[in-house]
C-alpha cells in the first residue's frame, strides 16, 4: 500500500511538472504575442484568402481551426513548434498533410511550403487524369 502511494505521488509530480512547463511555453510562445489569432495573423489571412467561404470555427489558446464544408486547416502550437494540418475533400479523394515548423519559422515560408505541397498534389492529379482520364469522367 505504501509503494502505491509513493508511485502515485511520483506520477502526480511528473504530470504537474509537464503541465507547468506546457503552460509556461504557451505563455511565452503564444499568449505574450497576443494569442493564436494575432501570432499567426499572416497565415490565417492567407488561408482565409484562398478559401473565401472559410470561417474560424475553433479558437483556443493553442489552436485555430479554419474550415469550409469541404476543407479544414488546423494551426496548433505544440511543444514550442507550429503544426499546420491541411484536410481537403475533393471529388477525386482527400488531401491530407501535416506540416511541422519550429517556433519562430517565418509565416511567409510556412505559406510557401504549403503552396508547394498543394502544387505538387495538383500536378499529381493532373498527371493521373492525363494517364487515366476516363476514370474521372462520369
Amino acid at each position: 500500500m505504501g509503494w502505491f502511494l509513493i508511485i502515485a505521488a511520483v506520477i502526480g509530480l511528473i504530470i504537474y511538472m509537464f503541465n507547468k512547463d506546457y503552460k509556461e511555453d504557451l505563455k511565452t510562445g503564444v499568449l505574450n504575442h497576443g494569442g493564436m489569432q494575432e501570432k499567426y495573423k499572416i497565415l490565417v489571412m492567407y488561408i482565409m484568402s484562398i478559401l473565401p467561404t472559410a470561417k474560424i470555427t475553433k479558437l483556443t489558446s493553442s489552436n485555430i481551426t479554419i474550415s469550409t464544408p469541404a476543407s479544414a486547416f488546423y494551426i496548433d502550437y505544440v511543444g514550442g513548434s507550429t503544426e499546420v494540418s491541411v484536410n481537403i475533400m475533393l471529388p477525386t479523394g482527400k488531401i491530407s498533410k501535416r506540416f511541422k515548423f519550429p517556433n519562430g519559422y517565418p509565416q511567409e515560408k510556412m505559406i510557401q511550403d504549403i503552396e508547394n505541397y498543394m502544387e505538387w498534389e495538383a500536378q499529381k492529379f493532373e498527371s493521373a487524369i492525363n494517364q487515366n482520364g476516363y476514370q474521372y469522367i462520369k
